[in-house]
Parts: C-alpha cells; structure tokens; sequence
C-alpha cells in the first residue's frame, strides 16, 4: 500500500529538498526510481538513495512560473518490470506575490 497524502507546498521559483522515507523496499536495489508530478519527472539518476530512503531536488528554475496543485507519485521499477507505487500525494506551487 502507497504512502497517501504525502503533500507538500512551496513558492513559484522556489528549491525545494524532498525526501521519502520508504518502508518494506530496499531502495538501493530498484532497478528504476521515478518521481513525477506531471510537469517535473526525476529519476534514479537525480536522487541520493539509501536502503529506506530516497531525496532529491527540486530546482527552483523547476518551478518558475509554475502555480496550482499538482498531484505526484514515487514509483520504482525491479529487475523484473514490475512497477509498485509508494507514494502519492500533492504538490501546492503558490504564486509569489
């Protein structure tokens, strides 16, 4: 079962470190790891992993011009092709104003 409501805000233009702390996985042994909330998509190359964890960056050049809610998942890929969803939540961009 996917971690839900994993949500988070931040300003238009704004860095922003996320990090997901990951239960049950080994995270070290995903063959892929990807984060995408529509418009901004990472992948195993832009993260820092550990066994139970996974951050990376959101840039602030990432979220220029961005505002609204965006829904996001974290989702890793074994050796196999087998895709499992263990994350899902929203991410609030506000417009600096």
């Amino acid at each position: 079962m996917p971690l839900e409501n994993q949500n988070f805000t931040l300003l238009e233009g704004d860095h922003k470190k996320v990090i997901y702390a990951v239960e049950g996985v080994d995270m070290r042994d995903a063959e892929q790891i990807i984060w995408s909330c529509g418009l901004i998509e990472k992948t195993k190359l832009d993260m820092d992993i550990e066994e139970k964890k996974v951050s990376f960056d959101i840039n602030s050049n990432e979220t220029e011009g961005l505002h609204g809610r965006y829904k996001h998942t974290l989702q890793i890929v074994d050796n196999i092709g087998n895709v499992s969803t263990l994350a899902t939540g929203i991410m609030l961009v506000k417009q600096f104003e």
